[in-house]
């Protein structure tokens, strides 16, 4: 929400998108890796961070540090260090919208 008006900010999801963005990559420039996570506690994150639901909406919780090696993690964690598929970007992207009246 807004803190003058107290109007809800329909914005904050593609704000938090950006902020972690730039994290993410401000880590990397600095050596780091940061790694955002949907699945946590969201009744703990409230209570450590000290803010309201009323007020705040917490989306995400980010670790940042040094890679450590996937050998020394339990093995129901390690098996989660494959890589990830994902969509070719010719499924997600591309160069050609519906041409309006305009062009």
């Amino acid at each position: 929400k807004f803190q003058q008006s107290g109007k809800e900010n329909r914005h904050a999801p593609f704000d938090a998108g950006a902020a972690w963005v730039s994290l993410a990559l401000q880590a990397r420039r600095m050596g780091l890796y940061a790694h955002a996570m949907a699945g946590f506690n969201l009744e703990k994150a409230y209570e450590v961070l000290g803010v309201s639901k009323d007020e705040y909406q917490v989306m995400a919780a980010i670790a940042v540090g040094r890679k450590g090696n996937a050998d020394q993690l339990p093995d129901d964690l390690r098996t989660m260090e494959s890589p990830n598929t994902r969509k070719p970007l010719s499924e997600v992207a591309t160069d050609r919208f519906p041409l309006t009246e305009r062009g």
